[in-house]
């Protein structure tokens, strides 16, 4: 007996090794949830550690940074310019009387271009741009602004994608015919020209600058919600047709819950990636758009309008690489960090990864 249970024991050596492997716990053989298996896998990657550090990071410092420095998005320090005082003095006589008022007016003026930009220091630790407005402090008002604008536009595109997606391949036939011309008809819309249009216009119609942010939101999430649309649809035609679909219309359940409770949560590990990976490709946009005076206006800052400065040749040619590289930095890291975590999604909601 003792000899057969060893042999037994050594046989099932290999099998308990592959079930720990495998998620499983060799006490009590415990199949781990699927939520567990998916963070396990991520938190395997380590790009995918990194990615999440650096946009925790970035969003720590945009968000609470601000709280701790003692200058302000658009305070000014003039103190490193060179300012030049001139007084006028001005004569007025009463009329109808013999008395003479005497007026002074006293001026400061900074006329020459780059004089109130200074170097990285201990009061500034990134320097000051042009009208003296500490860099480091804007840079992190600046992401407050990239960042919330990419989840904001991501959230809105999926969720019209969602509904009209679903839709369509829920419905087919003319329904699908309709929203999928739609898409079809955006796809082939070039963006760029067209936000530029639309800013002209408004421009023309004297909307002012710090609205413009909110036009950009809607103008990007009108043209960018029909390849998350295709998604959709695309993986509604396959599941539809599965057994718990043909189960469910059988029993009767009305079609918004046979869309949005049962065909949409089995899509949602492919939307998590694919939101992800589309948010660092709205930062890219955001910054271009801003580049281009599309975005915010100065003095109001964000990354694309920080890194125009790197645009003058006056900055460029005096050195003053504080103005624009920080920003340029940021958002580099930032596409960089969403890639990396949808890259390790992407992996980890795969059901065929063994590792």
């Amino acid at each position: 007996m003792e000899e057969e249970k060893k042999m037994i024991e050594e046989q099932a050596a290999p099998v308990q090794q592959e079930t720990k492997e495998e998620g499983f716990l060799a006490d009590n053989i415990r199949v781990l949830s699927p939520g567990k298996l998916v963070a396990r896998r991520f938190f395997r990657s380590r790009l995918s550690i990194v990615g999440l550090v650096v946009i925790l990071s970035l969003f720590l410092i945009s968000f609470i940074g601000p709280i701790f420095s003692r200058w302000g998005e658009k305070t000014q320090d003039l103190s490193g310019g060179a300012a030049i005082h001139g007084v006028t003095g001005f004569e007025f006589k009463v009329p109808d009387s013999d008395e003479v008022i005497h007026a002074y007016i006293e001026t400061i003026s900074y006329p020459q271009l780059n004089k109130n930009q200074t170097s990285p220091s201990a009061d500034h630790w990134l320097g000051t741009d042009d009208m003296g407005m500490d860099i480091f402090t804007r840079l992190m008002y600046g992401g407050r602004i990239s960042l919330t604008l990419g989840f904001i536009v991501i959230i809105l595109e999926t969720i019209i994608g969602i509904i009209l997606g679903g839709l369509a391949g829920y419905f087919g036939k003319w329904v699908d015919n309709i929203i999928m011309r739609i898409v079809d008809i955006l796809s082939c819309i070039p963006s760029l020209p067209i936000m530029l249009i639309i800013s002209v216009v408004l421009d023309s119609n004297g909307v002012p600058g710090r609205y413009k942010i909110y036009y950009m939101m809607v103008m990007m999430t009108a043209l960018g919600w029909s390849g998350i649309a295709r998604l959709v649809r695309g993986q509604i035609l396959m599941l539809r047709e599965q057994e718990y679909m043909v189960a469910a219309e059988a029993c009767g359940i009305p079609v918004r819950q046979q869309i949005f409770k049962h065909l949409v949560p089995n899509i949602m590990p492919q939307l998590i990636v694919t939101m992800t990976l589309g948010l660092g490709s709205i930062i890219l946009t955001e910054a271009t758009l801003s580049f281009l005076g599309l975005g915010v206006e100065y003095p109001s800052a964000s990354w694309g309008t920080m890194i125009e400065a790197g645009a003058n040749p006056d900055v460029l040619r005096s050195g003053y690489w504080n103005m624009w590289i920080p920003a340029g930095i940021c958002i580099v890291l930032a596409v960089l960090a969403f890639n990396f975590i949808g890259d390790g999604l992407r992996d980890a909601f795969d059901p065929k990864m063994k590792r």
